[in-house]
């Protein structure tokens, strides 16, 4: 439990409960050899040396390491959308047009003196489809979520059987301990330090810090999704904070899925199916029968009532539940695809000169055994491509040329294909199928960042509203603007995500680790 309070499986920080047997050495190796009676307790959480070799350790099972390549991407593209998406308020109405397909114009009061784009706005251009797109980032984080709370979970309730359910609570306080503080402290910068840091035209025009002193609660209580659907007039704090409160909402439920999955099998796997079949149902029906239009760009009300709700947006974290049980588990058909490697080696290394006749069992074998990861490799792109650029369609104008249909099956199915496809891609990592993939996302610096990917995904907003509302001008958008404005942003938010780590989401972790090891639930985390 120790292991699981201070991994942040949505967000991406270090998994450390996968480290399992080796946390203790690891931790030795972090500290340099030294004892830990050269730390006294909680102060040792702030040790700044200690946290900086902690950033750069890295883990000793490398299975799953091409998490953090996905993770670190995912990042980087939830702030390539939020780049346009956080400058529309000072960009004003013009900048919105730059984007927007024909219709948008038209549908301005007159005399707004805004100029159609002569080639209509950028989101009509297939290149843009990337910017859209940057929506399944965050379904990116919930599979990664589902995945690794399943494995965490997976080998508690397999030790501890039903007495696991005795330390639940323990479980619920120490995940809500392990996202609020971050959560807390950019909630207080925005209400106190945040409104004395800038100036200029457009900087009293930030709904933010009044938002927040009425809603700080929602976002404390992980609400925040639930309340707006209540009471879509209720002020919202910082936004893109309902990610977090799916994100909780998922993690109260995941053991309530896993239990039954790994102690009772057959039980178990017909409840996740109809999990998953009942949040595919339900999105479609709320999408056919409130004729919403499957972008938030276009629709609010499907932003509000579908994109950030538990019951629409759970597919993708269903999805890695279940592949994260069935690895644990090595479930047949993962494990067959885990050796199909050494069977194929093996195959084609003892077929005779002759051909096939000469032992065709034994070749075709390892023909299928080398064949699978192209398979899923295949249907992965194909899915995921088609997910990102299916909706070039969609954006070609105001009001949508698709049908009611058409976005019925896209909300419904696009989310859960994405999943697929990142399970599909994830597999062929793990079994060591796709050497070049894994390597790139596999590479030992994207860990260090990884571990910086929650803070970067709390304050990024936060820069990017010191910087927008600080200019003295409205924001021209330009390709250019938008390349040197994402290039900025990222940096700061992984060079204010360090100092953040540092200094306070990394100290919490260690101190809320031994304080679980103080409750007899975990060893302290001495790295």
């Amino acid at each position: 439990l120790a292991g699981t309070a201070e991994a942040d499986l949505a967000a991406g920080t270090e998994h450390g409960h996968l480290a399992g047997n080796h946390a203790a050495r690891r931790d030795a190796e972090a500290d340099g050899g030294r004892s830990a009676r050269e730390f006294p307790g909680l102060l040792a959480s702030f040790s700044l040396v200690r946290n900086w070799k902690s950033l750069g350790s890295l883990r000793e099972d490398k299975t799953m390491d091409s998490l953090d390549g996905m993770r670190v991407a995912s990042l980087a593209w939830v702030i390539f959308g939020h780049t346009a998406v956080y400058a529309l308020g000072v960009g004003g109405t013009q900048f919105v047009a730059e984007l927007m397909p024909d219709g948008f114009v038209e549908m301005l009061p007159p005399g707004s003196h805004v100029l159609r784009p002569r080639d209509g706005g950028r989101l009509t251009r297939w290149t843009y489809q990337l910017l859209p797109a940057a929506f399944f980032a965050v379904d990116t984080f919930f599979w990664m979520g589902g995945l690794l709370a399943a494995v965490s979970l997976a080998k508690q309730i397999r030790t501890l059987q039903a007495s696991w359910w005795r330390v639940y609570p323990v479980y619920i306080f120490g995940r809500w301990l392990r996202l609020t503080p971050l959560v807390a402290l950019a909630t207080l910068w925005t209400i106190g330090l945040g409104k004395s840091v800038g100036d200029g035209p457009f900087w009293a025009s930030q709904a933010d810090a009044e938002s927040c002193k009425k809603a700080w609660w929602v976002n404390i209580l992980y609400v925040q999704n639930l309340v707006s659907y209540a009471d879509p007039n209720y002020p919202s704090c910082l936004g893109h904070l309902w990610y977090l409160s799916n994100d909780f909402q998922f993690a109260i439920v995941a053991p309530f899925l896993a239990f039954p999955m790994v102690l009772r099998p057959k039980r178990g796997w017909c409840l996740w199916a109809s999990a998953l079949l009942a949040s595919t149902i339900i999105n479609f029906a709320m999408s056919y029968g409130g004729k919403y239009t499957a972008s938030p760009l276009f629709d609010m009300r499907y932003f509000r009532d579908i994109y950030i709700q538990p019951w629409t947006r759970s597919q993708p974290y269903l999805v890695g539940l279940g592949l994260g049980i069935a690895w644990d588990s090595k479930a047949s058909i993962l494990d067959y695809l885990k050796t199909c490697t050494a069977r194929a080696k093996v195959a084609m290394a003892s077929a005779s000169p002759e051909g096939s006749e000469a032992n065709p069992p034994h070749v075709r074998s390892g023909f299928w055994s080398a064949v699978w990861p192209w398979v899923l490799m295949t249907l992965a792109a194909v899915m995921m491509l088609a997910d990102v650029f299916g909706t070039h369609g969609l954006y070609q104008r105001i009001p949508t040329g698709w049908s009611r249909m058409e976005n019925a099956v896209y909300i419904s199915l696009s989310r859960l294909a994405w999943a697929l496809g990142l399970s599909a891609i994830a597999i062929c990592c793990f079994c060591e199928q796709a050497p070049v993939i894994n390597g790139i996302l596999s590479w030992s610096p994207l860990q260090s960042l990884g571990k910086l990917c929650y803070a970067a995904y709390i304050f990024h907003p936060v820069i990017m509203n010191l910087v927008n509302y600080s200019r003295p001008e409205r924001i021209e958008f330009s390709d250019a603007w938008y390349a040197m404005a994402f290039t900025a942003y990222l940096v700061w938010a992984f060079g204010v995500a360090l100092v953040v780590w540092m200094l306070v989401e990394k100290p919490t972790a260690n101190m809320l680790a031994i304080v679980l090891a103080k409750l007899g639930l975990g060893r302290p985390n001495r790295k």
